[in-house]
């Protein structure tokens, strides 16, 4: 429907023009970024990646559409998929292609217990330390989830027992790069998290009884206090 002007008395007013505030945001954050790289060199500090990559991360504005993101390059296979499974890789660095390349977790040795298979993830949601130099809360998305193929691993990952049959083959697994046990998850990537898993949901119609945690489903096993809590955090989020 077309915007109408309103007249209010003698006073006509126009409709907010939503792409010139975009771009006067824009414009608003690459000139305070400007002036922060020339406070730096006024202040005779050298300009490298790791003090100029934590402006940009601030200046960043871009957004990735949830509906590009989860649309795959076959048809969508929407009655293969009823659950949403929730990882955290266990690293505060890496990215979805480490996860698929697998790695040491237990020492160097030649036991199955200090390897963790690779697992391409149908989702990964970075962190701000990745080799990709992509901002906090970034989603990555793997071939898998393109393809339509299974992905999700067992429960039990990253230990060498998670390729044991896997009852959760029609899970859509997602991995927030991270180690709970060390630091919570960012704002960033939570707020990237809920919004991926509600784009999902509705796409696949997924209730939120389906939406779990890795570490809820682990046997014999009990949540950390701060899977607890990301878990509460979820809980809430998903519910409004």
């Amino acid at each position: 429907m077309a915007a109408k002007n309103t007249k209010v008395g003698s006073v006509t007013k126009k409709p907010i023009s939503h792409r010139r505030v975009f771009t006067v945001m824009v414009s608003l954050l690459a000139s305070l970024t400007l002036s922060a790289v020339a406070l730096s060199l006024m202040q005779n500090q050298p300009l490298t990646s790791a003090s100029v990559r934590p402006l940009l991360m601030q200046a960043d504005t871009s957004t990735q559409s949830i509906g590009s993101l989860i649309k795959p390059t076959v048809a969508l296979h929407r009655s293969q998929w009823n659950y949403i499974i929730l990882y955290q890789s266990g690293r505060s660095f890496g990215n979805l292609a480490g996860m698929a390349s697998g790695r040491q977790v237990g020492g160097v040795t030649a036991s199955m217990m200090a390897q963790r298979a690779g697992v391409d993830f149908h989702f990964v949601v970075d962190n701000a330390d990745n080799p990709s130099g992509y901002p906090s809360g970034h989603i990555e998305v793997g071939s898998s989830w393109r393809a339509q193929q299974p992905a999700a691993p067992y429960c039990t990952w990253p230990y060498f027992y998670h390729s044991t049959p896997n009852p959760y083959q029609n899970a859509v697994g997602i991995c927030l790069i991270g180690n709970l046990a060390r630091r919570p998850i960012s704002n960033r990537q939570l707020r990237s998290t809920v919004a991926l898993i509600k784009g999902l949901q509705r796409k696949l119609d997924i209730p939120d009884s389906r939406v779990v945690c890795q570490w809820q489903l682990q046997r014999g096993l009990k949540p950390t206090h701060a899977e607890k809590l990301l878990t509460k955090r979820l809980d809430s989020l998903l519910a409004r």
